[in-house]
């Protein structure tokens, strides 16, 4: 899914976060925010999940404009992680299956086994799925997270600091996944292990 931002401006309480804003981000791309701290990359990522409504300018997603009319059918092609990795609470395996309950994910077969069957990749034991959500480390959110959005295999990943609570070998092996993907994919990151691959494009702001 191709993704264009056209002079994307966004202000909260007076201050000026984003400021005439231009970005192409062909199909299949995967872009990396190598942004400043307060510079903007979590707000760009709420802003094109629609959880933010921008002071001026335009998002669209091949070709159809992010706005109040078109955001429930946007959604549907964006898997978002945001930097909490926020899970609903409740036990693992019951938040998963509500996940994959929702009409929009009803199309996913399988979905718990297809999980099961990920799981070791990323260093992830079936039993996590016993646990409750708060109990789960963030590293291990993140991970869990980042599985179901493969699973639900949407068109557009968004990913606010996916790797910042993960050891290195973990961190390799999501961003090959990532790597390896077919998606449009926006990162918001300070992490160096983005740079190891050269699939990445950074995109930079001073």
């Amino acid at each position: 899914m191709f993704i264009r931002v056209e002079n994307l401006s966004f202000s909260v309480d007076g201050q000026v976060i984003l400021k005439d804003l231009s970005i192409d981000i062909p199909s299949g791309q995967k872009c990396v925010l190598a942004w400043p701290s307060g510079t903007g990359k979590t707000s760009l990522l709420r802003l094109l999940f629609g959880l933010s409504v921008p002071t001026s300018g335009k998002m669209l997603f091949d070709g159809q404009e992010l706005s109040g009319q078109s955001i429930r059918t946007l959604r549907k092609s964006i898997s978002y992680i945001n930097q909490l990795a926020d899970l609903h609470a409740g036990n693992v395996s019951e938040v998963v299956s509500e996940i994959f309950s929702y009409p929009a994910n009803a199309h996913i077969h399988n979905a718990g086994q297809q999980l099961i069957e990920l799981m070791p990749s990323l260093n992830l034991s079936p039993d996590l799925l016993s646990k409750q959500t708060s109990d789960l480390s963030g590293g291990e959110r993140q991970r869990l997270l980042f599985l179901l959005c493969k699973i639900l295999n949407r068109p557009v990943w968004l990913l606010d600091e996916i790797t910042s609570g993960l050891d290195i070998e973990n961190k390799r092996t999501l961003v090959s996944m990532v790597a390896e993907s077919k998606q449009t994919v926006i990162i918001s990151s300070h992490d160096s292990v983005w740079h190891e691959n050269p699939v990445f494009h950074f995109l930079k702001r001073t």
